[in-house]
């Protein structure tokens, strides 16, 4: 499939915005309990992912099972919910303002997944 100029131009600035985005969490601006919901936010979203490729019935490719066992079991399960314990301990502890900033950030995280996945859907 041949792509237009268009399409791997939207690719490339997709790509470029959630770079951009893991980028600015390294900056000192970002506190501790910012970067550590998004950590939270991140492991989870992949664990959910990857693990309902575990469930029964579903039809996995196998060149996806290492990762889907990898990141789907109950072992990661375990550390996405110490890393949601952390975080709302860590959010307990912060401005109102501090809390409102994270959950934007939460949101702009997911809404980068779904533009990063969405897109490598499309190139298949």
């Amino acid at each position: 499939m041949i792509k237009s100029q268009t399409q791997v131009k939207g690719a490339l600035d997709t790509r470029t915005t959630f770079i951009r985005f893991f980028e600015r969490l390294t900056s000192s601006e970002v506190k501790y309990a910012e970067a550590v919901a998004i950590l939270w936010a991140v492991e989870s979203v992949y664990h959910n992912g990857f693990g309902q490729c575990l469930e029964e019935g579903n039809n996995t490719p196998q060149e996806m099972k290492d990762a889907c066992k990898r990141f789907g079991n109950d072992n990661f399960k375990q550390y996405c919910q110490s890393l949601e314990n952390i975080a709302n301990r860590r959010l307990e502890e912060v401005s109102d303002e501090e809390v409102s900033k994270t959950e934007v950030l939460i949101l702009e995280f997911l809404e980068n997944v779904v533009h990063f996945w969405s897109m490598n859907l499309d190139e298949t």
